[in-house]
């Protein structure tokens, strides 16, 4: 408080209580832990963490009308919206076991803007390589309005070389790639297996 820090009760239930009389201009700073770490989904899959943020891949986005009139919801002049990924999103996140991840995903800050969820002020840059192949399930065939994302890919898709991709957190994204497929970096790029 007011550039010194403050002896603490011991979290009950996650909250820690401030109790005492303010006086006008006190300022409380509250400096939260933003370790870097990588979770595991239950299909295999990985995901980065910054303290309490997840991040993800934002592709730029083409967003398309549709009308389908079978739904009766849609018309010409309410159709529905699809957003569908207008750059790459089919990576495997390349990261080494045995580094620490402070050196392997690179914190990068921009300045504030007016809107946080458009331009986030911060990302993280991480490298990963193309899977070939992963791409959008398309259940009804060729019809271009209707697909969806594809399951994580088995262990014989071949990778493309190392590339730099960049995150932002999952709330800043309309379309986005969260769960990625790992893939070891240490092999070669296009020989090696997806675990």
């Amino acid at each position: 408080m007011n550039g010194k820090p403050l002896t603490l009760q011991v979290p009950e239930s996650g909250f820690v209580v401030l109790s005492r009389t303010y006086a006008s201009g006190d300022v409380i700073t509250l400096n939260l832990p933003m370790e870097i770490a990588v979770g595991h989904s239950s299909d295999g899959g990985m995901f980065v963490e910054r303290g309490p943020l997840v991040y993800s891949l934002r592709p730029k986005e083409a967003w398309t009308s549709i009308a389908m009139p079978e739904f009766e919801i849609t018309s010409p002049e309410f159709p529905m919206w699809a957003a569908s990924a207008a750059s790459a999103w089919n990576f495997a996140l390349a990261i080494k076991e045995n580094v620490p991840l402070k050196r392997q995903v690179r914190i990068e800050t921009t300045e504030l803007k007016a809107d946080p969820w458009s331009t986030p002020p911060i990302s993280l840059s991480v490298t990963a390589r193309r899977v070939p192949g992963w791409d959008l399930v398309r259940p009804r065939g060729d019809d271009a309005n209707w697909f969806k994302t594809p399951p994580l890919p088995g262990d014989k898709a071949s990778l493309g070389p190392d590339e730099t991709i960049h995150l932002v957190p999952l709330g800043s994204t309309h379309l986005r790639l969260t769960v990625f497929p790992w893939c070891d970096p240490v092999v070669a790029p296009l020989r090696r297996r997806i675990k």
